[in-house]
């Protein structure tokens, strides 16, 4: 966090009269999670966050994008996630809608339980995926979202 919460600071350029080492390495790492942070973001607020130079600026769009939003953003994001169903979606493309709803939900402080969006995805594939949904409930402990994501996307539905 210390790239984005400005507690680390960029070192001096040169010491000494010479390029310093540790400035080229704090800007690459700035980089690399300025990338971390656009690659993580939905695709409805890429826009928003794409002109930031620094890690630090991009993590700022975010909490002003989202830290005070209404209570009605979070109940629309969940009402969303509800009526997701995967209907006509291929499992990717339905998978990967429930995980960026989901990742919305984190940034903007409401994250939902991963057992809880297994549950959801488990009521939402159809039937279809009967014989597998019920395999799954049978286990006694619950499936990570990443291990359902693999198991529902290698099955080949007749």
């Amino acid at each position: 966090m210390g790239y984005v919460d400005c507690s680390l600071k960029c070192p001096s350029g040169t010491t000494n009269g010479r390029p310093n080492f540790a400035c080229v390495l704090w800007k690459r790492q700035n980089q690399l999670l300025l990338h971390a942070i656009i690659a993580y973001a939905s695709g409805q607020i890429v826009s928003f966050i794409t002109v930031a130079k620094t890690s630090q600026e991009a993590w700022d769009k975010l909490i002003n994008l989202y830290a005070n939003r209404a209570s009605s953003r979070i109940m629309s994001l969940k009402e969303w996630l509800m009526l997701t169903h995967h209907e006509t979606k291929s499992m990717t493309e339905f998978l990967k809608i429930i995980k960026s709803i989901a990742n919305e939900l984190a940034l903007i402080d409401a994250p939902i339980y991963v057992d809880d969006l297994v549950i959801h995805i488990l009521n939402s594939v159809g039937h279809e995926f009967k014989e597998m949904v019920v395999a799954i409930r049978a286990h006694e402990n619950f499936i990570s979202f990443e291990e359902l994501h693999d198991k529902l996307v290698k099955m080949r539905v007749p």
